[in-house]
């Protein structure tokens, strides 16, 4: 009887380790994306100024309240 209960709690916790090697895999490429969209956006664009950025998001939001609307 302790043999059964030993191999289930190993067997869950196998399958509980590869649920969250899984969701851990895509959670760190979707954290490096992120992370590289503000690297992007802060240094590679070279906004210097407030009124760039605020034209630039404004531009971003009229592209994709127009794409709502279609």
């Amino acid at each position: 009887m302790v043999v059964m209960y030993v191999a289930l709690i190993i067997s869950a916790n196998v399958l509980c380790f590869r649920q969250w090697t899984s969701f851990l895999a895509g959670a760190s490429t979707a954290g490096y994306v992120y992370m590289y969209s503000f690297y992007y956006y802060f240094f590679k664009t070279k906004f210097v100024s407030f009124d760039s950025v605020c034209i630039c998001r404004l531009f971003i939001f009229a592209k994709l309240s127009f794409w709502k609307t279609r």
